[in-house]
């Protein structure tokens, strides 16, 4: 997969955890891409697609209390017949910045957005199946669900604007539907899922 970076010029040019990420960039949405593999149990692999990335002063006032919010800068973008899948991954600077974002947090975010985008790469049917198995399978792949979860019985009128609020609906959907399942045998679920499409 080749991994282009969009350059930042935002006002925290210079900024080092920022140049930090610029500079590995590759082997930390490698690292993400692994996990996911990982956790399918090698159903789904890399191919010879594109992803840019890059950081945005944009979007960026993300609630605290949820890790998942940052994934409103996160841009899918399909170009035309004949072209390979492109996958726009914006990072909001001012959430990745704050103290609550800490690179657990990051690392979370990537594995969630590495998760469509090999999901894009491998099934091309998978964008047909239902949203909480399409988001589902990316907050589990993350490690997120628990702390949707417990966030929005916490604060279930503070969850951010859509389509935000469809996560705590996507978990439990989600573990209602595979629950008990591991994460490979879910793949494998889905895999069938998307083919029947």
């Amino acid at each position: 997969m080749e991994i282009v970076t969009i350059p930042y010029q935002g006002r925290f040019r210079g900024n080092r955890k920022i140049e930090y990420v610029y500079n590995n960039i590759e082997n930390i949405i490698n690292e993400a891409a692994g996990k996911v593999i990982s956790a399918s149990g090698g159903l789904v692999r890399l191919t010879d697609d594109v992803l840019h990335f890059g950081f945005t002063d944009m979007g960026t006032c993300v609630p605290f209390f949820t890790p998942s919010a940052i994934s409103r800068c996160i841009l899918p973008f399909r170009p035309g017949k004949g072209a390979c899948s492109t996958y726009i991954l914006l990072m909001g600077t001012e959430a990745f910045l704050s103290d609550y974002l800490g690179r657990t947090t990051f690392d979370k975010m990537l594995v969630h957005e590495m998760t469509h985008k090999l999901l894009m790469m491998n099934w091309p049917n998978h964008n047909k199946l239902p949203l909480y198995i399409i988001e589902g399978i990316a907050i589990e792949t993350a490690g997120q669900g628990d702390d949707i979860i417990r966030t929005y019985r916490r604060h279930p009128f503070r969850m951010p604007r859509p389509p935000m609020h469809l996560y705590p609906y996507a978990v439990v959907k989600f573990r209602e539907r595979f629950g008990g399942l591991p994460l490979p045998e879910v793949y494998r679920e889905i895999g069938r899922l998307q083919s029947s499409l």
